[in-house]
Order: C-alpha cells, then structure tokens, then sequence
C-alpha cells in the first residue's frame, strides 16, 4: 500500500501492537502503537483514539483488563436480547469468532451474518446491536478526563474519533478542556465538505489533525487500509506534541 507508517488502534485492547511491532521489524514500515477507548459525555458513547502510548503501561492495562470482563458481560446480555427478538445466538460461537481478542458488538454482528439473521455486517447493527436498536447494551462509562489522564501517563496523545460519522463534533469544548490533544480529521467516511470543517476546527482550537482508514478487517467487502491518504507529516507533529507536553517516551524500540 505504500504506507511509511500505520497505527494499530484496537477497541479496548493492545494485544495486537507486540505483533505488529514484530512484523515491522527490517522493514520500512513504522509501527504507532494506539488503542481506542469509549468515553461517556451526556449519556453518548464518545470515540477516543490513543496514540503512541506504552502498550506495557500498568495502569493502562488494568483498565483494559476490567473492560475485557465488562464486554464479556455485555455481549452475553446482547445474546440474551437477540433471543427474545427471534435472533438466537450462541455465545460461545460469538466467543470463537472474537479468538483471542475482546468480544465485541463486530463478533455478534459476525454471527447474526453468519446465523442467517441479518444480511450484511452493517445490516446487523441497523436492525439489532446499533446505537438505539433493540438489542443494543451500553458499556462501562468512562469519564474522559480520567481516559485522557491515563491515556497521558502511557505516554500517549488524545484524539476524537471520526467526529464527522456519529455527530460528536459538538463535544469538542468540553473534550479541549479536559486534555483533548486532536481530532480525527481524515476517515473513510468523511467527505470533502467534513474534511474542511474539522480542519478548520483543529486550527481554530490549536488540536492536531490526524487521520486513518478505520479498518475493521474484511467485514465491509474489503480491507480499508491505505485508502485514506494522511500526510506522513502528521506524525511527526504528534511526536512534537508529546515533546512539548513533557511525555515520557516508552516503548518506542521502533520509532
């Protein structure tokens, strides 16, 4: 794809980063490590991605450890609600589907496709498991201040996810002033129109803008990495911002 470099950014996890920082190695590819988090603002389910944290940190993984159980939970409460809809499921074929990763809304979607009971990935969040659906489960909150606080002491930057899908953008004051460092400025789902607006935005707030292809694998046809074109610049200028913050500089063998 001609990539120079590429964050892994999974949902409540950072079992991925070790291996992906392994196969980058003798490589030109730069790993960033990130993981991305759900903070709660106004009972609404906020997107935050972390980046350049230490995957290692303490802290950081004791709060992904109790998420872990709490998406166990919520995904057997989600079934339970798939049942009584006329979608039964099985957990433990969800399970499967999740491996060794965190359970999540994906997996059931997954197998509602692969039970027969939704048409698409995309099908089975609108009629069942989305925002405002029948079966839908809301998460643990988190407070963003204190996501930021521990994203910040693994050494990590805070940025709004994809404001410009689920109409988060209006969150922005609030998130600047408990620590926000950007917003996610490019995504495959982001028009021209929105790339401008939230461009304007991170100038007029002094946030970075960065960018990336959301990729959920192959469940939306095709795998999205690389199509969504970000300036390598944007980088270094997330690097500067840790500099200028004063952050501590762990895990970073590959940068």
């Amino acid at each position: 794809m001609g990539l120079r470099a590429i964050a892994i950014t999974d949902h409540d996890s950072v079992g991925a980063i070790e291996p992906a920082l392994v196969a980058a190695r003798g490589t030109d590819v730069e790993v960033i490590p990130g993981v991305e988090l759900s903070v709660t603002i106004d009972d609404e389910d906020v997107h935050i991605l972390g980046y350049l944290i230490d995957c290692r940190h303490t802290g950081l993984l004791e709060l992904l450890h109790r998420f872990a159980s709490a998406r166990l939970e919520r995904a057997r409460k989600i079934v339970a609600k798939l049942d009584t809809l006329g979608a039964p499921l099985e957990i433990d074929r969800v399970l499967e589907l999740a491996g060794r990763g965190t359970v999540g809304r994906p997996h059931i979607a997954d197998a509602l496709v692969e039970s027969g009971w939704a048409r698409t990935f995309d099908d089975a969040f609108l009629r069942f498991i989305g925002y405002h659906a029948p079966a839908y489960v809301g998460k643990p909150r988190l407070d963003p201040a204190l996501a930021f606080r521990l994203l910040r002491d693994a050494g990590g930057l805070s940025v709004l996810a994809h404001p410009g899908v689920e109409g988060r953008e209006r969150f922005l004051p609030q998130l600047k002033e408990a620590d926000l460092d950007g917003i996610e400025v490019w995504h495959t789902q982001h028009d021209r129109r929105t790339v401008a607006r939230l461009s304007e935005r991170a100038r007029e707030m002094g946030l970075l803008m960065t960018g990336g292809s959301d990729c959920h694998g192959e469940r939306r046809s095709e795998p999205l990495i690389g199509t969504v074109k970000v300036p390598y610049s944007v980088v270094g200028e997330m690097k500067q911002r840790r500099r200028d913050k004063g952050l501590t500089e762990r895990g970073d063998e590959n940068r």
